[in-house]
């Protein structure tokens, strides 16, 4: 072994410091000198070569620069003429690498070493000043063979006298002779008391044989009264809890006779009692869709049993079932093409008429036109503001023209008034006259104040302005649902899953993805753990070249059958080759009883390698389980979103996925819970212009009767007026 260069990259002092040797001279001598002044680091890269062979100590002096965990040492080393080079690092294991940063094994130095140990090379070929200085002062303070003196302070072997000297001490102390306190005396004192005591302690056998009996008869009697306690215990105890049950006995009873019609009856579980409803109200449309899938699965059986099998295509039926599937969404799509092409059509239709209203070009963009939700909302604002001042602006021109008209009767009225006397001449009839007129003008004030005091007209404004803001949010939840295009009667026919059902398919799936993503990194993990394996048992070939069992099985077979066509042929070429093949596993039989322990690990390796193998096959069909089962939940959606698609939601994309599925079905109970209030705004509106029309009715009837007959156009305003002018 030779050093060909040291360099000390994190060691004491130095940082990337190196020392090259170069290459042994051909037929000169090899020797080095390092010198250099004192503390100049010729000691610090001895430690550093020592540490390169044997690895860091765990207390080294050399961390005082760089820190432990960071210290590294590397060199290149010729072993047998081929240089090759080191790298040790502080680590508890592995901690030799090659150039290329992988792990090595400490044998490949140790085998070079001939398995000297840190210690023996130290003292052999590290001889230091201080080394030298121990040796001296041990001969001149030891007393004895000076030879030996001089071998142990030329070898460095100073501690070997004080070595020898304690190994002395401990023999002398076991035994030394005409010595009174020595080990080896008090253990035959020991040895003596323990006889004693063994005399002591022994009987005669029928003694032992007497005790004997007394205890097998003291421990039957023993285990005979344990028993009868036990007994006694578990008596005491049925006693008790018969005791604690009587008061419901009575009970029991009770609640037998009432359960002895029941026997046969399963114990329902209590989410039973929270689903019945939902069940109960379910169970029509899914006994109709049972039906027909049953009826279409008695098709379709019959269809499959009077098919011919045909061998290809059930060996490409994976790609077919696909096709199917896609087959189903192209039908669906071309049926779908015509309508949507006639209501693209119609719409672009619509929104031409629009640009025009807007006197805007045929082919200006739609979207720059829209008003802002902002802008739209002070638009209605101002729109209903305006409908009420119109509305104002009519009572108040109506009531104007009844005043009028009122004023011009009154002044014709005082013009036909006659004198006194043409008064007293019809007093009787007038008196009579006059009592019909105050029922008639009674009646007329009844209305008037009915139809003031109802509120029909406010009824009728606040329903008015709740089902246009209803109206609003069902057009902008309408547009929250596009691709539907439909209204809210069309979108209440649409069946869609349960809620249940969705919460379901949430779970599965969210199930279903932790799985495979859990299972894809462990098939990462065992692939990466299946390479590295490969890569150590390929080093370990690499570094002994031991053939493994294949190799060895294969030069086996090889041989066997050259052997068997030498048998045959009995010629030169034949007899050659079953040389060759017999020396080639030959060789790998001396190499594999030569590395045994190469062999071994190789073995573990392949051992190694087969379970993870195995893990790996695990772990793909769990993977491919937990795939199929996200798959099963995927066709579930799909399933449902056909019959969607087919009870009306035509405009709903067949790919849809589960988070815009249940976005889209709480959106549509939003819709139809704002639809069905705006049903009920609707027939509040309704009554309350039935109100307002039965009073005015009774105004009108009122007013007739008391000699002031309305116009047939007036309304309920003009009404009122001419009621308040007549009383």
């Amino acid at each position: 072994m030779r050093l060909r260069r040291l360099n000390l990259s994190r060691y004491g002092m130095f940082t990337d410091r190196e020392i090259d040797f170069g290459p042994a001279p051909a037929g000169a001598p090899d020797l080095h000198l390092v010198y250099g002044p004192n503390e100049a680091g010729k000691s610090t890269a001895l430690a550093g070569f020592l540490d390169l062979l044997f690895g860091f100590e765990h207390r080294t002096p050399y961390a005082f620069l760089h820190d432990r965990r960071t210290m590294r040492v590397e060199g290149d080393i010729e072993i047998d003429g081929d240089a090759r080079r080191f790298v040790r690092v502080r680590k508890r294991r592995g901690s030799l690498l090659d150039g290329a940063g992988r792990t090595v094994p400490e044998g490949m130095l140790a085998n070079a070493l001939g398995d000297m140990t840190r210690e023996t090379y130290k003292a052999t070929f590290s001889l230091d000043d201080d080394t030298l200085e121990a040796g001296g002062e041990e001969i001149l303070k030891s007393e004895g063979d000076l030879g030996q003196l001089l071998f142990e302070g030329g070898a460095g072997l100073v501690e070997l006298r004080a070595v020898l000297d304690k190994f002395r001490e401990k023999a002398e102390a076991f035994h030394k002779g005409k010595a009174r306190n020595t080990t080896l005396i008090g253990l035959k004192k020991s040895l003596a008391d323990l006889a004693g005591e063994k005399k002591r302690l022994d009987i005669a056998a029928g003694a032992w044989a007497a005790l004997v009996k007394e205890r097998d008869a003291a421990r039957t009697a023993y285990d005979e009264a344990t028993a009868e306690v036990a007994k006694l215990e578990a008596a005491r105890a049925d006693a008790q809890r018969r005791i604690a049950a009587l008061p419901w006995l009575s009970e029991v009873r009770r609640l037998r006779e009432a359960l002895a019609g029941l026997e046969g009856l399963p114990e329902p579980p209590q989410i039973w009692f929270e689903r019945i409803g939902a069940l109960l109200e379910s169970e029509p449309r899914l006994a109709v869709r049972i039906d027909g899938l049953q009826k279409q699965k008695a098709r379709l059986e019959e269809k499959r049993e009077a098919a011919p099998t045909d061998d290809k295509i059930l060996a490409i039926e994976d790609r077919v079932a696909g096709i199917e599937t896609a087959r189903a969404r192209y039908v669906t799509a071309e049926d779908d093409l015509p309508r949507r092409r006639e209501t693209l059509a119609r719409l672009r239709g619509t929104i031409a008429a629009l640009l025009r209203r807007l006197e805007q070009a045929p082919d200006a963009d739609p979207a720059s036109l829209v008003v802002p939700a902002a802008a739209a909302g002070a638009l209605r604002a101002l729109i209903e503001s305006r409908s009420g001042v119109d509305e104002r602006l009519k009572s108040t021109a109506a009531e104007l023209e009844t005043a009028k008209r009122e004023e011009t009767r009154a002044a014709a009225a005082f013009e036909q008034t006659g004198a006194a006397g043409d008064a007293a001449t019809g007093a009787a009839t007038g008196a009579a006259a006059g009592a019909a007129t105050e029922a008639a003008f009674e009646r007329l004030r009844a209305a008037l104040d009915d139809a003031q005091g109802d509120d029909w007209r406010a009824r009728l404004d606040l329903h008015t302005r709740q089902r246009r803001r209803l109206a609003a949010e069902l057009d902008d939840n309408l547009r929250q649902l596009r691709p539907w295009s439909g209204g809210a009667e069309s979108l209440a026919r649409v069946e869609i899953p349960e809620r249940g059902e969705l919460e379901a398919w949430r779970a599965s799936l969210e199930a279903a993805e932790r799985d495979i993503e859990r299972l894809e990194a462990g098939k990462a993990r065992l692939a990466a753990e299946r390479d590295r394996r490969d890569a150590r048992a390929d080093a370990a070939k690499a570094e002994t070249g031991v053939a493994d069992d294949a190799e060895a099985a294969a030069l086996r077979a090889a041989r066997d059958e050259a052997w068997q066509s030498h048998i045959k042929a009995l010629d030169a070429a034949s007899a050659d080759l079953f040389e060759k093949r017999m020396e080639a596993y030959d060789i790998a039989a001396d190499g594999r009883l030569a590395n045994a322990a190469a062999l071994a690990r190789l073995r573990q390796a392949g051992e190694e390698r087969r379970t993870t193998e195995a893990d790996a096959k695990a772990n793909a069909e769990e993977l491919a389980c937990a795939r199929r089962r996200r798959q099963e939940v995927m066709d579930g959606i799909a399933a449902s979103v056909a019959t969607m698609i087919r009870t009306g939601a035509a405009d709903l994309p067949p790919d849809i996925g589960l988070p815009r599925l249940a976005a889209w079905v709480d959106r549509r109970e939003e819709i139809l819970a704002k639809f069905a209030e705006a049903r009920d705004e609707k027939k509040e509106i309704e009554r309350a212009r039935e109100d307002g029309a039965r009073l005015r009715a009774r105004l009108a009837a009122a007013l007739a009767a008391a000699g002031a007959p309305p116009q047939a156009e007036a309304d309920m305003e003009d009404l009122a007026a001419a009621a308040r002018a007549a009383v």
